[in-house]
């Protein structure tokens, strides 16, 4: 521990004397809590930003400048990951205050480094469930980011779940074309390796039930991101990567002719049967310019969520979603599932394109309108007793989400 204060107080500037780009982490805990609220790298944290978030002021000299509220108390840890001994201390510019607000949430910060992308599953920024809002992240090692970019579920444990998809990465930074510079107290922006970063201060992200960010990247990466937002638990709030995980068989996507697409009837006719997946069979899929064949293939909702954007990129080579839309492509995703008994179980559904659910062989669900937004319905699925399947036959059309394709489905 490097540095301590009784609360309740609002740390307005903490300055860390430790090795930036060693492998030293800076970790802080509130009101006596037993995990890291805030915990990451200082190569990642700070890194060589010199914005108004945080500073690189020398060698080993960081200064984060975000207000971090605590009721009781505030504690600062400097771990040493490396094999080098280190000097570390710390100093903190503390205002104090009669009380504390709920309403000021305690800042939070979370380091994750992907072990690798396959290009169809998408780097999981943060996950946390609570009260709060989002305010930003940086990233390091994303690649070219035309072949991706952010999508966010905001409370999508929810009766009525927000969809964000932003541009593509390149731009997310404020700079068109993978520019670089300053937009303070906003932006920053050095290479792709060096970092970037992003802070909603003129537009957080609010959230009541929980928070779910995402990157696409091409495959064959190991991104990192640093992001950072305030909640209303001074406890470790994320939801681990893998530690939610429900599997789908997906397949697609299969372009749908024009006259189908223009009478908006018949359009899921161009997808193969499930019984023909199943038997092993395989079918030709394609973007504009690209096709593999394939039968069923694997994807995985981390939440409530279900994210097809990239799904061709299991058999693609280059950034062929960027050419979804026009006529429409059609998907189709298969989820095998057991229940104690047989119940009438109503379940949150969100989309924005034509759609149909199938559940045990029956249809109880289609929609054929093309909505502008994501809209979220109350669908009640027939569950029996035991086995159970459920079938998700979906479209992507040019829409303002057209570049992103899947659907929420929560109890």
């Amino acid at each position: 521990m490097v540095a301590t204060a009784d609360g309740p107080g609002i740390v307005r500037g903490l300055e860390i004397e430790a090795p930036i780009d060693g492998n030293t982490w800076l970790h802080i805990r509130y009101d006596n809590e037993s995990t890291d609220a805030f915990s990451g790298p200082l190569s990642r944290i700070t890194g060589d930003f010199q914005g108004a978030s945080f500073a690189r002021v020398g060698i080993s000299r960081s200064r984060i400048a975000l207000p971090m509220p605590f009721r009781r108390r505030i504690e600062v840890f400097v771990e040493n990951q490396g094999t080098q001994s280190v000097q570390a201390s710390a100093t903190m510019n503390i205002e104090r205050v009669p009380r504390f607000s709920r309403d000021w949430g305690y800042l939070h910060g979370y380091y994750r480094r992907d072990p690798g992308t396959n290009g169809h599953r998408l780097h999981q920024v943060l996950y946390t469930r609570g009260r709060g809002h989002w305010l930003g992240m940086s990233l390091f090692h994303t690649g070219h980011d035309h072949g991706g970019g952010d999508f966010a579920v905001i409370d999508g444990e929810s009766s009525s779940p927000s969809f964000l998809h932003g541009v593509n990465g390149e731009d997310y930074f404020t700079f068109a074309w993978f520019g670089r510079g300053q937009h303070q107290p906003y932006a920053q922006a050095f290479t792709n390796e060096q970092g970037r970063y992003r802070h909603h201060f003129e537009n957080p992200y609010p959230f009541r039930e929980s928070f779910h960010m995402e990157w696409g990247a091409y495959p064959q990466l190991q991104p990192e991101s640093f992001t950072l937002w305030y909640q209303d638990s001074p406890a470790n709030t994320v939801v681990k990567p893998d530690s939610v995980l429900e599997e789908w068989d997906v397949i697609g996507p299969v372009p749908i002719p024009f006259e189908l697409s223009a009478a908006k009837t018949g359009i899921f006719s161009v997808l193969p049967s499930v019984a023909d997946l199943d038997a092993g069979k395989r079918f030709l899929l394609s973007n504009a310019g690209e096709s593999f064949e394939s039968g069923w293939l694997k994807d995985f909702a981390n939440g409530p969520s279900l994210n097809l954007t990239y799904i061709s990129r299991h058999g693609v080579k280059v950034a062929g979603e960027k050419n979804l839309g026009g006529n429409g492509h059609a998907f189709l995703a298969r989820k095998r599932f057991q229940s104690a008994r047989a119940e009438e179980r109503r379940v949150y559904f969100s989309h924005d394109d034509p759609i149909e659910i199938e559940v045990n062989g029956k249809i109880v669900y289609h929609q054929l309108e093309q909505f502008p937004h994501f809209e979220t319905r109350a669908v009640t699925l027939p569950v029996q007793a035991g086995s159970n399947e459920i079938v998700v036959r979906l479209s992507n059309y040019f829409n303002r989400t057209f570049n992103w394709t899947g659907f929420a489905l929560y109890p």
